[in-house]
């Protein structure tokens, strides 16, 4: 049942994504989702909670994609050339998924963080070290 679950959500959580970035932040609405989707926006809710819990699984998603690219720089010896790499890829998410980003760091209430923004943050450091 839960892989059932699971799977719906990761549906949901890809048609919103498909939303974000064709149509920016403002498009993504519990209606519109549901209805890309081929759901009622009972069963939206049920799995997300509201558009903020919706908003958040977005966040997460973006981080996911944003951990998986960064997580794939190899380590070259030289710390300040990893950094600069880790940064040029950091860039290149925001240019490539600028709706992405802004949805992960553009907002007003930090204490809404997703989980994912921890590990992007430690891996950060672990480039500082």
């Amino acid at each position: 049942m839960d892989d059932v679950k699971t799977r719906a959500q990761r549906q949901i959580i890809e048609v919103a994504a498909e939303i974000l970035e064709r149509d920016g932040a403002q498009a993504v609405s519990t209606r519109s989702v549901a209805s890309a989707a081929g759901i009622r926006a009972a069963s939206l809710y049920q799995y997300f909670g509201d558009k903020d819990g919706l908003l958040t699984a977005l966040a997460i998603h973006g981080f996911e994609l944003y951990l998986a690219d960064k997580q794939a720089l190899a380590h070259t010896g030289d710390p300040v050339a990893d950094m600069r790499r880790g940064w040029d890829a950091h860039v290149e998410f925001g240019l490539r998924r600028p709706a992405f980003y802004l949805l992960m760091y553009g907002t007003n209430r930090p204490e809404r963080r997703p989980p994912a923004a921890e590990e992007a943050n430690a891996l950060l450091l672990r480039f500082l070290d």
